[in-house]
Order: structure tokens, then sequence, then C-alpha cells
């Protein structure tokens, strides 16, 4: 296509048939998604709550700071709703919010849960499950789909 053919193409005609095109339908299957997260049936306003309630219970009136930022966070409660690959943020027995890592994988040692995770800088740690508060880093995926849940439910 030349510079020519560019000027001569009317928008409003391209819309049109653009939508009347099949192949560019959306072919994403909202229940799928929504199965494959870890959000599940909920809300972002259940995150928001629970995260705020944890952060209440370790620092009481001083929570704010903490809290905000863990924006984009989600409190894991079990090792069931920790996904490997994900970067996580933690809070120690010090009640020291750490910079985090991306957890690698899960070991079980003496009866105590351990989370292998990679720094940024690339260096492999080990942290306690059992010692540590978990906040693990949700998907745009799934921040995306809790935004549009709630928009729905406002509605």
């Amino acid at each position: 296509m030349d510079r020519n053919d560019i000027k001569n193409i009317n928008i409003n005609e391209e819309i049109y048939y653009a939508k009347q095109d099949e192949s560019l339908f959306s072919t994403l299957d909202i229940e799928q998604m929504l199965n494959s997260t870890t959000v599940g049936e909920t809300t972002l306003n259940d995150i928001l709550e629970s995260n705020r309630m944890v952060l209440k219970q370790i620092y009481n009136d001083e929570y704010e700071s903490k809290f905000d930022k863990l924006a984009g966070y989600m409190y894991v409660d079990t090792l069931r709703e920790l996904k490997l690959g994900r970067f996580i943020r933690w809070i120690n027995s010090s009640k020291k919010l750490t910079a985090g890592g991306f957890a690698v994988s899960i070991d079980f040692i003496n009866e105590k849960s351990y989370i292998l995770c990679r720094g940024i800088n690339g260096r492999p740690f080990k942290i306690t499950f059992d010692n540590n508060t978990i906040f693990q880093l949700m998907s745009e995926e799934e921040q995306m789909l809790l935004s549009a849940l709630d928009m729905t439910d406002d509605n």
C-alpha cells in the first residue's frame, strides 16, 4: 500500500468491516480465566479488607503506609494460594516489610514449609512460610478481572 492508498481509506468503512469479521471477535473465556487465577470468587474489596485486617493485627493504627506499599498484592493465607513464579513480599517476625522476591519452589523440611525465592539481584534464598506474613503480587489479568467484576457489581 502506498501513501495515496492511505489517504483514500474511509475509517468508518474499515470499522464497519472489522465489526463484521468474526475472526476478530474475542475468544476470551471469562469463566476459564477466573478458574485459572488465584482470585476465584473473591472481590477486590475482599482482598483489600483482608490485607487491611492482617496489617492492622501487625501494626495496629500505623498500618496505612504498609497498606499503600502493598497495592496490587493479596494476602496469602495458605500455601495452596501461593503461585510459583509470582513476586511476593512478606513481613518478618521483626515486623519489617521486605523488598521481596520471586517464589520459585516450596520445600517441606522437618515439618516446616519453606519458600525458595529468587531476589531481584538473582540470588536464591529461603523463607519460612510459617514465620512470615506473605503477600503475593496479583497478575495484571487478575487485577483487571477484579476491577471489571467490581464495576459490574456496582451497576
